[in-house]
This record gives C-alpha cells, sequence and structure tokens, in this order.
C-alpha cells in the first residue's frame, strides 16, 4: 500500500474527530460486526505517518472513546465504545470537556500536502458527499501544475468512471478497487479528497 506522508496542517483535535466520527459511521452499519475498523483501512483514510495515526488512536482508548484489539504491541482493529457513541451523539454536553469533538474539518486550499478529507455530517447524502468529493477533485485537477496533458486527461477519465462506478446501483468493488489503485498509483495527491466516499463502498 503507498504510505503518503499528507496533510501536515491538519492538527490532531481534527484527527480525533476524524477517527471517531469513522468509527462511529462503522458501527452503525456493522453492529453484530466481531471485528472492527481495520488498521490497513484506516491508514487509508487519514493518509497519515502511521505514528501519527497510533499517537491520536492511543490517546482515544486512553480516554475510554476506543477499544484496540492487538497484538505484538500493535493494534489491529478498533471499535467505537459506547461512551465514544455518547460523546458523538452529544456534542453539546461533552464539548467543554473535549473539545476536539466540536472540531470541524475542512478542506485547506494549497500545495498538494494541504488537502484535509472534509468530515461530512452523517445527515448528508452519499450522493451529496460523493457530488461534493468529486467537484473538489476535479477543481484539484484542473488547477493542477506539472503534469501533462496526456495525464490529465487519463485521470480525469479515471476519475470520473470512478464516480460512475460509486453512483451505480450497485457499485463493482473489484473495478472500483482497481480505478482507486490506479489512482493511487498516478494521483496520488487527489486521493485524500475522495477516501471517504471511496472507502464507503469498499467496506
Amino acid at each position: 500500500m503507498d504510505r503518503l506522508l499528507l496533510m501536515p496542517s491538519i492538527v490532531d483535535n481534527e484527527i480525533r474527530q476524524l477517527i471517531l466520527k469513522t468509527l462511529f459511521d462503522f458501527e452503525q452499519k456493522n453492529p453484530r460486526s466481531t471485528g472492527g475498523f481495520g488498521r490497513e483501512r484506516m491508514k487509508e483514510l487519514l493518509q497519515l505517518p502511521e505514528e501519527k495515526m497510533d499517537f491520536n488512536m492511543y490517546y482515544l482508548e486512553q480516554k475510554g472513546f476506543v477499544k484496540l484489539f492487538k497484538g505484538i504491541g500493535i493494534w489491529f482493529h478498533a471499535r467505537i465504545t459506547a461512551f465514544g457513541v455518547d460523546v458523538i451523539e452529544n456534542k453539546h454536553k461533552f464539548g467543554e470537556q473535549f473539545p476536539f469533538i466540536k472540531t470541524t474539518i475542512q478542506e485547506i486550499h494549497g500545495d498538494v500536502h494541504g488537502n484535509v478529507v472534509q468530515a461530512v455530517d452523517s445527515k448528508v447524502s452519499f450522493n451529496q458527499q460523493v457530488t461534493a468529493a468529486f467537484r473538489r477533485a476535479r477543481n484539484m485537477i484542473e488547477t493542477k501544475d506539472g503534469i501533462s496533458p496526456t495525464l490529465k486527461e487519463a485521470i480525469n477519465e479515471k476519475v470520473t468512471l470512478l464516480e460512475k462506478e460509486l453512483r451505480s446501483k450497485k457499485p463493482d468493488t473489484s473495478r472500483t478497487r482497481k480505478l482507486w489503485k490506479w489512482l493511487k498509483r498516478n494521483a496520488n495527491w487527489v486521493v485524500p479528497t475522495l477516501a471517504q466516499v471511496v472507502l464507503e463502498v469498499l467496506k
């Protein structure tokens, strides 16, 4: 898997908010799961150095927000705890005690290392999330310097195909994975912008 050392502008509070929201969404959709949200999937979503991811994951564990399943000094799966769910669902109540929970993660425009996955409210429909993510991705492609017109055209083509897959009633996960792998290999700077909606389909 590609390791992209991205998002130096994202602060720990934003990372914690994104981790907890991801685990909350996973728990809602997989309440009977005996495992949890995997380490590799979290790495792919956050696009951060492992040390940064682990620092914030262990913080959330120590606060009682998440439960980590570990082996040989490393965690492999994570689940949100009942307390973590309470905190997510009652931000007004816990906001003063745990300020990170009120953090809003926004897309940061700038160099290619400054693009942050946008935390989207759960009330927003998946199609709206897809529309917003791909609009941002196309703006990035259009304004990206230092790539040839041929590559830019190829990236646009793959992005269009990927969006079509995500919008279909039954997305082909194999085809989605191939397109995602191509983008990670040839346009990794656009990956963080699309990660949340793509990983939603690949869960």
